[in-house]
């Protein structure tokens, strides 16, 4: 999963191009499937941290820099992204307008 991606292809109702909407990883779930058990990794301030409510007495710990986030991991499950760009969505009169 990238850290960061982009839409670009979008225009609103009248087919006018948008700006492209820009989405920043700023967490992500794991599974490990031997030990049936969740965890989780979060962004902060361009460091990364992990979340295991077994270890660390349930408190996030240090796992390194944004890069970490972003190293490919086959336990992922879940990605979440946050909105960066400045392009925004109104519902309007039952438009759908970007």
């Amino acid at each position: 999963f990238p850290i960061q991606f982009e839409f670009s292809s979008h225009s609103n109702r009248l087919g006018k191009p948008t700006d492209p909407v820009r989405y920043y990883m700023v967490g992500r779930q794991l599974y490990n499937s031997t030990s049936k058990h969740f965890t989780a990794e979060l962004l902060l301030q361009d460091t990364t941290y992990s979340y295991d409510d077994m270890r660390n007495h349930g408190r996030l710990q240090w796992s390194g820099d944004k890069s970490v986030i972003g190293t490919p991991n086959a336990n992922v499950t879940f990605v979440i992204y946050n909105r960066i760009s400045t392009s925004y969505v109104r519902i309007l009169r039952g438009w759908l307008e970007l």
